[in-house]
């Protein structure tokens, strides 16, 4: 087996080690998806970091996360917020009163059932969320520049389809709300 000589990980450099897994005829391409999914997390990682420059001073990057899902989906309640975004509803909690205590959200009484509260995006909340959107939207042009709008198209049409076919699995599956899980961006 060829060593890498590079940290990124190429599928024809090094080949992934299959056979000891207990996994009996590995479909190579689903393997590969594996390794780039292991990669566009380390993307990610680097987006969030560069995204933090413009968040307000104080704010935790996962906050703002949840900011952007009030921002875009609208107002709601903090368990639904914790479901939408896969997350605890502790770490929601936590999360929603650092929002909360630097202005960015409110808690209003809910219209249908006074006696619940939704969270709600402050005009403050929704001017930091224009200013997160606009920052990645001048990175994913840097990034994606010299890809065609069908190449565009095609890759969101595919992660699409795959976090809705992931969410139906989870939904179907049970699986426990994880409080490291990432909220729907």
């Amino acid at each position: 087996m060829p060593i890498a000589t590079s940290c990124v990980y190429h599928p024809y450099t090094v080949e992934p080690e299959t056979e000891n897994l207990g996994v009996k005829d590995t479909d190579p391409e689903r393997v590969e998806l594996g390794h780039e999914f292991i990669r566009y997390h380390r993307v990610i990682h680097t987006l969030r970091a560069q995204l933090a420059d413009v968040l307000p001073a104080g704010l935790d990057p996962a906050a703002a996360q949840l900011l952007a899902w009030l921002a875009k989906q609208g107002p709601c309640r903090q368990a639904e917020l914790a479901e939408n975004t896969f997350l605890d509803p502790s770490t929601v909690s936590r999360r929603v009163s650092q929002l909360v205590q630097l202005g960015l959200v409110e808690r209003r009484a809910d219209q249908v059932d006074g006696r619940a509260v939704q969270l709600v995006p402050t005009a403050l909340g929704q001017t930091f969320f224009s200013t997160i959107r606009q920052r990645r939207e001048e990175i994913m042009q840097q990034v994606l520049g010299n890809w065609s709008r069908a190449e565009v198209s095609a890759l969101s049409g595919l992660l699409r389809k795959f976090n809705d076919d992931f969410e139906t699995y989870r939904s179907q599956s049970n699986l426990p709300i994880s409080a490291h899980a990432p909220p729907n961006d």
